[in-house]
Parts: C-alpha cells; structure tokens; sequence
C-alpha cells in the first residue's frame, strides 16, 4: 500500500474520532426523551440532580442540585407547578439563594399534602426555577416513585 493510501485512512479515522468529540461534546444530553417509567430529574443543563425524592409519609418533596454554571448564580424561585399537577400544596418552602459554581444544596418542601398520589406508584412534578436576572420561569421535572 502507498504512503498516499495509509494517510488517507489516517486522516479518515482521526476526522471521525474528531466529529464523535465534538458530538459529545457540544450535545451532551441529547437523549432529552425520558420513559415515563424510568427514573429522573431534568433540570436542563442549568443543574444537575444529585438526589430527588417525594415521601408522602413525611410530607416531603426534595431536591439535590449541583451549579452546573462556571459562575455564582442566584436562585430567586423553584416551586411545584400547581397550574399542570394539582396535587401537592406544601407549607413550608425551600430557602433560596446564592450558589457557586459545583456548589451542591438541598431544596425540601415540607408539611406537602398529596392529593390522590399513592405510596409505591410513580409520580412526575412540574417544576418551575428563576434565577437572578431572568424574568422567564424556566421549566424542570422530577419523576420517581412516591415513598
């Protein structure tokens, strides 16, 4: 085989090796489509969720969430969206603010009656989250098995 032959191929494999980088790289979550079975938090590329959890027995809704951002951000907001899912009203509601960059904190909505939602049965919540200089609610979800 000629040195042309050998270069071309080489040039081949790194151009793919290349493009499956950059694939990753600029489209990390590109299977946005959960199963409504599965297990998940989606809370965009804003945030990472460490833990998620709802426990009817407590009256509990919780949510661990790790900055994401390589600044510090300012969380103004993040509550259950009672427009779509009616089913939780909580009376006490999560402290806000501040968060570094990797940062990670809890947000626990406690005293929460659960209307028609059953122990062992999956539930999905809406979320909505604003942050500091950003009029628009931006939208999250969490979906897992009611405790």
């Amino acid at each position: 085989m000629s040195k042309k032959k050998h270069y071309a191929k080489f040039l081949i494999i790194i151009g793919m090796i290349l493009a499956a980088v950059l694939l990753t790289y600029f489209f990390p979550k590109a299977d946005k489509t959960h199963n409504r079975s599965e297990n998940y938090c989606d809370f965009g590329n804003t945030f990472s969720c460490i833990d998620y959890y709802v426990q009817k027995s407590t009256g509990t809704v919780s949510v661990m969430l790790r900055n994401e951002f390589n600044n510090q951000i300012k969380i103004e907001l993040i509550e259950i969206d009672n427009s779509i899912f009616k089913k939780i009203e909580c009376k006490n509601f999560p402290k806000f603010g501040n968060m570094k960059p990797d940062e990670i904190k809890e947000f626990k909505w406690s005293g929460c009656d659960f209307k028609g939602l059953i122990v062992g049965e999956k539930g999905n919540i809406k979320l909505l989250y604003k942050m500091e200089g950003n009029d628009k609610k931006l939208k999250a979800e969490v979906n897992t098995i009611i405790q």
